[in-house]
């Protein structure tokens, strides 16, 4: 649904970064690395991945295609979802 999210980094969470799009604020789930990054860059464009569940929705960020490309792969296989997909990247 969205190709990716470009906009001012509103506050940092713990596992996400908010970040604020022409006044509306998204809460992105990133791997440690995009986290890092966020502390340190005022405004961040990043191509995202949007998990629909029965009782959720999430966004996922990631700071390159290749990145969110391994994310998707890593979805597909039986056992690994989102979080333990981020974590995977995350090292």
């Amino acid at each position: 649904m969205y190709s990716f999210l470009r906009g001012e980094v509103a506050f940092i969470d713990e596992g996400a970064i908010a970040l604020d799009v022409n006044g509306v604020g998204y809460k992105v789930f990133v791997t440690l690395g995009t986290l890092e990054s966020a502390e340190q860059k005022p405004e961040m464009m990043l191509y995202t991945k949007l998990v629909v569940k029965e009782d959720d929705m999430s966004i996922y960020g990631f700071e390159t295609r290749q990145e969110k490309s391994m994310f998707e792969r890593l979805l597909s296989v039986s056992g690994v979802g989102p979080k333990a997909g981020l974590a995977i990247l995350s090292k």
